[in-house]
């Protein structure tokens, strides 16, 4: 099976490269496709990539990580969002679950916690992936039948 493709987003370099060097990302079953600083940036980016996934801070100029995630539901309904945060606020976490955001993340992160999402999530996708396979061969099936 191929690799997900991820997109990094924070405008902290420093923890973006942390991410990229210290996750072991294709053995997990993933490939970083792309970075960005902000969510304007990153929308460009998941425009060009088409990623499965984005992990994205929230606080961030021009655009945050929960305007970024609105976007995202409405505009690449597939691509699943996991957001990352510095604060443990209710208003936060309950508008997270609101977009859709399949994970809300506290920092700091260390790299085997986000090794055990990533495998999570990995398996939900690889479970979404045969879903769309089986109601395909379905589909087929009965458009063969008729």
């Amino acid at each position: 099976m191929s690799l997900y493709k991820i997109i990094l987003v924070d405008d902290e370099e420093e923890i973006r490269q942390g991410m990229v060097k210290k996750i072991k990302w294709e053995e997990l079953g993933f490939t970083v496709v792309g970075e960005a600083e902000n969510g304007i940036e990153a929308l460009d980016l998941i425009e060009k990539t088409t990623p499965d996934l984005v992990i994205t801070d929230i606080r961030m100029p021009y655009m945050d990580g929960i305007k970024l995630a609105e976007n995202i539901k409405h505009r690449y309904p597939t691509t699943k969002v996991v957001l990352i945060s510095g604060f443990d606020e209710f208003e936060y976490a309950q508008t997270a679950i609101e977009l859709g955001v399949i994970r809300y993340i506290l920092k700091p992160i260390n790299s085997i916690e986000m090794s055990q999402v990533l495998r999570e999530l990995k398996d939900s996708l690889d479970e979404e992936v045969h879903s769309k396979n089986d109601i395909k061969v379905l589909k087929y099936n009965y458009k063969k039948s008729l």
